[in-house]
């Protein structure tokens, strides 16, 4: 780290929280930036609170002398952490959550990482994306254990792309890319890391840059809503399904829903065909049951379970989509 400093080449970075309500948590994330080790005169902190109406902007005001608080209101999360990049000095940005806390060796891996990947000219990537996936909160539910534990497999085989709540990128190179796409109100990180990929970047995960998820939800209900609020970012895709996993699930429970509603009417409650109705319904989470699973027979019949709720959450999300295009097709018709 000393040899880093003294020869003048340590970047400075930035911190970019987007938030809007975390009362719960936004303490936590900003004392763990704070409390990072060699964290002195290399970091600032630029929160962006999107209208928060509970005690966050109370709990920023106790750090005012130690950050930037930014408000804007009523706009996506890309437009928040595009406008603490814009407002940033620092070289390099790190955008986290505002549900996240980052263990006290957070700054140090980075630093290590990022030196550790010149290329042969002896020059820095500054191309790389860097982070990890987040990490269980202390005390996980077994919903919040088998999610993560399955997330953990993915890495194993998959690195596409970086949670936007822990990503690590070059200013430069940020800009380069665009940002993060405003049209996208969730999966901006997802079509970040894609268009970075395009122009020549790399994913980099690395499990030292541990952030832990203390938001991620703790029972089904909150789950099913979390991951019906994330999937609306698939109306993106709906004249290219093939690009999105998420849509093409809600496409196929949604065809499953049809298919359920016809036995029902036609059939009644012939029991057969709602068995292959319930074999349908698990055939395309099968695979990512068996391969991703961590906790045996009990473990599979859980995640499993969790898939098929995930899968639903897709299927009311893109319901969701049509009635909203539905209803602005219809407004349009009416106006003319």
């Amino acid at each position: 780290m000393k040899k880093i400093q003294e020869n003048n080449q340590m970047k400075k970075i930035s911190f970019i929280i987007p938030c809007k309500n975390e009362e719960k948590f936004i303490s936590k994330c900003i004392y763990s930036i704070l409390n990072l080790k060699n964290a002195s005169n290399l970091s600032e902190i630029i929160v962006v609170d999107n209208g928060s109406n509970d005690e966050t902007m109370n709990i920023l005001e106790k750090f005012s002398n130690q950050l930037s608080i930014n408000c804007l209101p009523n706009v996506s999360i890309s437009e928040l952490r595009n406008f603490g990049a814009i407002k940033a000095t620092g070289e390099i940005l790190a955008f986290i959550d505002a549900d996240v806390e980052l263990c006290e060796e957070w700054l140090i891996n980075l630093i290590k990482l990022i030196f550790n990947g010149k290329t042969e000219t002896n020059h820095l990537n500054d191309r790389n994306i860097y982070g990890s996936t987040y990490v269980n909160p202390r005390n996980p539910t077994w919903i919040q254990k088998v999610w993560y534990d399955q997330l953990e497999k993915r890495d194993e085989s998959l690195n596409h792309y970086i949670n936007g709540g822990n990503l690590v990128v070059f200013k430069k190179f940020f800009d380069e890319v665009g940002g993060f796409d405003k049209e996208f109100k969730t999966g901006e990180d997802v079509k970040f890391c894609m268009d970075a990929v395009k122009a020549g970047g790399k994913i980099v995960k690395n499990k030292k840059l541990v952030a832990m998820h203390h938001g991620y939800p703790r029972d089904l209900k909150s789950f099913f809503r979390r991951e019906k609020w994330h999937a609306l970012g698939i109306e993106n895709y709906l004249l290219r399904p093939w690009k999105s996993k998420d849509l093409i699930l809600g496409i196929y429970y949604l065809f499953l829903f049809v298919l359920a509603l016809m036995v029902m009417v036609f059939f009644g409650g012939n029991l057969f065909i709602f068995g292959i109705l319930i074999v349908l319904l698990y055939l395309p989470i099968l695979p990512f049951s068996f391969t991703r699973n961590k906790g045996g027979l009990l473990g599979f019949f859980m995640l499993s379970g969790l898939y098929i709720v995930w899968g639903i959450a897709k299927m009311c999300a893109l319901l969701e989509i049509f009635l909203k295009l539905s209803l602005i097709t219809s407004s349009n018709s009416w106006t003319h």
